[in-house]
């Protein structure tokens, strides 16, 4: 029998950690609040109008918070427990465990998805450049906490044995002998062996809870009352049954090389076959349909170290004449001492071009916009070339209603995720005003009536007749926040209602009423 490392991840522990990071990239402190108040953590899943818990940390499960309850039940049974609520994202999770598949390679080649919440590893040999079984699940362990996943793992002969021990033992990493299959298995309940919820549910009705019970009946009767599945499961785990798993497949990533028959010193040449090369390589990004994000040029010398050139673009790319424009300043620095032997261009990161559908009227709105955001695209990549990735930024909307703080700056060149912040993109269409006043700038208002329509306002010893109010609109403030984290001169501190009036010049502008002290302020204007 071989090595099998099963490694456990849940779901809410993922969740969180993608939450984490995306808050470390908007500047905020989610690390430093959960440490000091730790939550329950909550996934719930839509069901006939109902929300539901899908998925739940330890925390909540000891309250006794079941997945299948409904949200209600569950805040019922968690009290006073902190609880943070978010919803499921199978695709997403799903991406996230096929991104940790890729990761775990440094232990082994052999890496297969789990869903919805595990990973195997095939460790059959690697387990010696680690010192052995128990040092290599140590290692994954470890390598896992800067992300702040919680995991465990379990190590055995069988794929089995280690998924069952990985969820239902108590340790966070055990090692399993070809001898202690049997012993440890018993003790397990039978949803460790991987039966569907029907055949739980019927062993259930007959008080059989744990596998040794299962190991006590005569076979036959088993197959005839609850099908084949139950003891094929079990000789899987036993290992008196092979099972196989497909692991993740490594793509090889797009490049190109052009070997030289001798040294070349002349850079013409050099110019030339790179950007021959350019053009080999964008045919093969078009049969991937996909683009350029980060791109390496390597210049093997004869007498000195290679020679790499990085390029990073803001959006995929396969336009050949763009990227030439990109790697043909590098070119044109390198020093070629002796002679270059050979040229290779990498693409180190990719993402996909969506298809465009090309036009013969020069009016098509939607070919003027493709052609006009690839325009911008490629005016930003210059830039950040000259300038630097990390000094031209991007606007990046960030998931929270209160207005100083929905939108974040992000390097352009960073790549985004598939579908990240989707649960702000309804925010982007709530009327906002293009200014934002930095400090928001007291001011005196007179109201028709108490609670009525601002009819005018006084700022700066100059009184202005309002002719439209619309309002008001209630923001509250992150009350999850302390003052000490977000500070008072940036960000909310308590409730305000907000209004959007227009002046006799026409001019609109963003006034607000703080509810507890009454003062009011302007915050910004539509320009």
């Amino acid at each position: 029998m071989g090595r099998v490392l099963s490694l456990y991840l849940p779901t809410w522990s993922i969740d969180l950690a993608r939450r984490r990071q995306r808050s470390r990239r908007a500047g905020t402190n989610d690390d430093q609040r959960d440490a000091a108040s730790p939550m329950a953590i909550v996934l719930v899943a839509t069901d006939h109008d109902r929300q539901v818990v899908a998925r739940c940390c330890g925390q909540a499960t000891a309250k006794g918070v079941r997945c299948g309850m409904t949200l209600t039940h569950a805040r019922a049974l968690l009290g006073e427990v902190p609880v943070r609520v978010e919803p499921l994202d199978e695709p997403r999770d799903e991406q996230s465990l096929l991104y940790l598949g890729r990761w775990a390679w440094r232990f082994t080649p052999r890496v297969a998805i789990d869903p919805p919440d595990g990973l195997l590893l095939d460790i059959t040999g690697c387990q010696r450049l680690f010192g052995g079984d128990r040092r290599l699940g140590e290692s994954v362990l470890r390598a896992l906490r800067p992300m702040h996943i919680r995991a465990k793992a379990a190590i055995g002969p069988t794929i089995g044995a280690a998924w069952a021990v990985a969820r239902y033992g108590k340790e966070p990493l055990t090692v399993l002998g070809d001898e202690d299959l049997r012993g440890v298995l018993s003790a397990l309940p039978i949803q460790a062996l991987r039966v569907d919820l029907a055949t739980a549910e019927a062993l259930a009705e007959i008080a059989i809870d744990r596998i040794e019970q299962v190991l006590a009946l005569p076979r036959a009767d088993v197959v005839v009352r609850f099908g084949p599945q139950l003891l094929r499961r079990l000789d899987q785990a036993l290992g008196r049954a092979e099972e196989h798993v497909e692991p993740i497949r490594y793509r090889p990533p797009v490049l190109v090389r052009r070997e030289f028959a001798g040294p070349v010193k002349n850079i013409e040449a050099v110019l030339a076959a790179t950007q021959q090369l350019m053009g080999d390589l964008c045919e093969k990004l078009q049969k991937r349909e996909a683009g350029v994000r980060v791109l390496v040029l390597e210049l093997h010398r004869i007498d000195a170290e290679r020679i790499d050139a990085l390029v990073n673009l803001s959006h995929p790319s396969r336009d050949a004449r763009h990227l030439w424009t990109l790697i043909r300043p590098r070119l044109e620095k390198v020093n070629l001492g002796f002679g270059v032997e050979v040229i290779t261009l990498t693409v180190r990161r990719m993402g996909t071009v969506a298809h465009r559908q090309h036009s013969c009227f020069a009016d098509d709105a939607a070919c003027v916009a493709a052609e006009d955001s690839e325009a911008v695209g490629q005016m930003v990549d210059r830039l950040a070339d000259r300038m630097g990735t990390d000094r031209v930024c991007g606007i990046e909307p960030v998931a929270t209603h209160l207005p100083q703080r929905a939108f974040a700056q992000q390097p352009i060149a960073t790549e985004r995720r598939a579908g990240a912040d989707h649960d702000c993109v309804d925010s982007l269409n709530i009327d906002r005003p293009s200014v934002l006043f930095e400090r928001p700038q007291p001011i005196e208002v007179t109201l028709m009536y108490p609670d009525g329509p601002v009819v005018g306002l006084r700022e700066g010893g100059a009184f202005r007749r309002m002719v439209s109010t619309v309002g008001p609109e209630r923001i509250s403030s992150e009350w999850w926040r302390r003052k000490s984290e977000t500070g008072t001169s940036q960000h909310q501190t308590g409730d305000r209602d907000y209004f959007k009036v227009q002046d006799e010049g026409g001019r609109w502008l963003w006034i607000y009423r703080e509810a507890g002290s009454g003062r009011w302020f302007m915050h910004g204007q539509w320009a």
